[in-house]
C-alpha cells in the first residue's frame, strides 16, 4: 500500500508577521476565536497555528499537498467541530530533546512525526489508520522555527480522503 501521509511544517514566531512572537502592538491572534471553558472554539475566527490545541477544527485544503520550508502557516479558520469542516486536530507532541539542542533534521523529524501521528490516529479515531476512510499529516518544526523559536511540537491533523468535509469530532468514530 503507498503512503498516504503529508508531512506539514509550521511556522517561525519571529518570522512571521501574523505570529504573537515577536510583536509589540499588543496583537494577540487568539483574541479572535472564542473558546468556552473547557477551550472548545465556539466561534469562527482565525488563529495563529502555533495557538491551534488538540482539538480544534479548522478549514484549509492545502494540507493534502506536501509543503516545504518556504510554505509555511501563519494562521488558520478555525470553526466549531459541529459545524463543517476539513481537519481536526487530534494529537500533539514535542519532540523529546533539550531546547539547546540542534536541529535534528527533517528525516528525523518526518519519522517521529509518522510514527508517534500513526500511533495516536489509531487511538483517536478507533480503528486502524489502514482500514480507514480519514488520513492524517502533521505540522513540524522548521530549522527557523527549531532555532530561533525553540519550536518542538509535532501537531497531528486529520482529514476525510478525498476532500469531502467533516462534520463533528471524528474521536472514537471508527471511522
Amino acid at each position: 500500500m503507498p503512503l498516504r501521509v503529508v508531512t506539514l511544517v509550521s511556522v517561525c514566531t519571529l518570522l512571521l508577521t501574523s505570529c504573537g512572537g515577536g510583536r509589540d502592538d499588543g496583537y494577540e491572534p487568539w483574541r479572535e476565536v472564542t473558546r468556552d471553558e473547557s477551550g472548545q472554539v465556539t466561534g469562527e475566527g482565525s488563529i495563529d497555528v502555533l495557538a491551534l490545541l488538540v482539538g480544534d477544527c479548522f478549514n484549509h485544503s492545502v494540507l493534502e499537498s506536501a509543503v516545504d520550508d518556504e510554505n509555511v502557516f501563519a494562521s488558520l479558520d478555525v470553526v466549531p467541530c459541529s459545524s463543517p469542516h476539513d481537519k481536526e486536530v487530534f494529537a500533539n507532541y514535542d519532540y523529546p530533546t533539550g531546547s539547546d539542542t540542534a536541529f535534528p533534521g527533517k528525516d528525523v523529524l518526518f519519522e517521529f512525526g509518522k510514527n508517534e501521528c500513526l500511533t495516536a490516529f489509531n487511538a483517536f479515531v478507533g480503528i486502524e489508520w489502514e482500514s480507514s476512510d480519514l488520513n492524517y499529516a502533521w505540522f513540524s518544526p522548521t530549522q527557523s522555527s527549531w532555532s530561533v523559536g525553540g519550536d518542538r511540537e509535532i501537531l497531528c491533523v486529520l482529514w476525510q480522503i478525498g476532500g469531502e468535509k467533516l462534520q463533528g469530532s471524528m474521536h472514537g468514530s471508527g471511522r
